[in-house]
């Protein structure tokens, strides 16, 4: 069959969030395929498992901050753990408590090591910007402030990632660009750093983090509006590379042996 049209997809002003632009840039044709279209984008245990432990810390820290705390307590975080878990949640037995084992592994790690002095501005907060006729909203798990100034805290319970490619992280960037034209941020101070935070990954004396460079907020304004307007424009063109041999929409895909086969006519 004749191959159909690549177009139309894309209507009205364009809405994006970061985690969106992360995705088009890795590939353009999963990004359209999984985001836009819903083929083969199925949650994940592991998608659960981080919806599961930033709930907790998103409900310790709101109460930590209602009374003036810098931030909660393990025994906080362990109670709202077990309000949190859902019978059946991760398969139901010997699942659940592998699962429930590893979220209180990493919120042990967290509320012991907490590696920060700030105080806390908010939760769960969100962040939007207005660039090119494309809005971006994002939500930025924690914002504290710290020493006069104003920083951006990311929770993440994956994979450890690279300092190079924290110091350029998109997500990260955004965070502060946003943080810096909320009028309600900004009057707390200037939004200088962001970082994510791995309570799965221990160090010495502290949980692992990685931190944006601040001076890479420019290029990250750019890598923005070439999302934006590629997507506006409705370029799906695939990226062929090692992680197409995993990906769950290659027989869509014409950058692959199997997709291409779905294009001939």
């Amino acid at each position: 069959m004749d191959r159909g049209s690549d177009t139309g997809i894309v209507s009205g002003p364009v809405r994006l969030s970061p985690s969106q632009a992360v995705a088009y840039e890795a590939c353009p044709r999963r990004y359209v395929l999984e985001r836009k279209l819903g083929i083969g984008a199925e949650p994940s245990v592991y998608m659960e498992f981080g919806n599961v432990v930033h709930t907790v810390i998103d409900r310790v820290e709101r109460a930590a901050a209602a009374r003036g705390d810098r931030h909660g307590t393990l025994e906080e975080a362990l109670d709202t753990l077990d309000d949190v878990l859902a019978p059946g949640l991760f398969g139901g037995g010997a699942f659940d408590l592998a699962w429930r084992e590893r979220a209180r592994t990493a919120l042990e790690n967290l509320y012991t090591l907490w590696p920060s002095t700030g105080t806390p501005i908010g939760s769960e907060v969100n962040l939007s910007l207005e660039r090119d006729a494309a809005r971006w909203i994002g939500r930025a798990d924690r914002i504290e402030r710290r020493d006069g100034q104003v920083a951006v805290v990311d929770y993440k319970t994956g994979a450890l990632v690279t300092n190079e490619d924290a110091a350029s992280s998109l997500q990260l960037g955004f965070y502060v660009i946003a943080a810096r034209e909320d009028p309600e941020l900004a009057s707390e101070g200037l939004a200088s750093e962001a970082e994510m935070w791995f309570p799965m990954r221990t160090l010495k004396r502290s949980i692992a983090t990685r931190s944006l460079d601040v001076s890479h907020l420019d290029q990250i304004e750019d890598r923005m509006t070439a999302v934006a307007h590629g997507i506006s424009n409705e370029d799906w063109t695939p990226t062929p590379g090692a992680p197409c041999l995993r990906c769950p929409v290659r027989l869509a895909c014409p950058a692959v042996p199997e997709g291409k086969e779905a294009f001939v006519s």
